[in-house]
């Protein structure tokens, strides 16, 4: 038993203890680099929605697809910006956040690419 248990741990990067419990959802801080300046993206969430109004990062729930946080940061942020894939570098995890409303946010950095601010061709029943 102890080897079975010595194993576990030793194949476990990161768990948080109760999390089935929890909405399960991923964020991208996104960075775009334009006319020479690095901006953050935000986006304004469609009024009628979950939290509509709000002033947000590109994100949401994770869903079954998703493998990884990181595939439910991406894809989110495809489906709100409609940002293609190839536009979109993740640089790595910033950390998770507990929130005691009941919600694990997985928060990423990376960087999308941009020509001009017209490339982000927002989904409006999101954004």
């Amino acid at each position: 038993m102890r080897e079975k248990i010595v194993e576990l741990l030793k194949n476990t990067k990161e768990r948080i203890i109760g999390q089935d419990k929890y909405v399960n959802s991923a964020v991208l801080i996104a960075i775009a680099e334009l006319d020479a300046k690095e901006y953050i993206v935000l986006e304004k969430r469609a009024v009628e929605i979950r939290q509509g109004g709000e002033i947000s990062l590109p994100g949401g729930k994770c869903d079954e697809r998703d493998k990884t946080s990181e595939e439910t940061a991406v894809r989110e942020t495809i489906e709100e910006l409609g940002i293609p894939r190839e536009k979109i570098d993740v640089a790595g995890k910033l950390g998770i956040l507990v929130n005691p409303s009941g919600m694990i946010l997985e928060v990423y950095i990376g960087f999308i690419k941009l020509e001009s601010r017209e490339d982000i061709k927002h989904n409006s029943d999101e954004v």
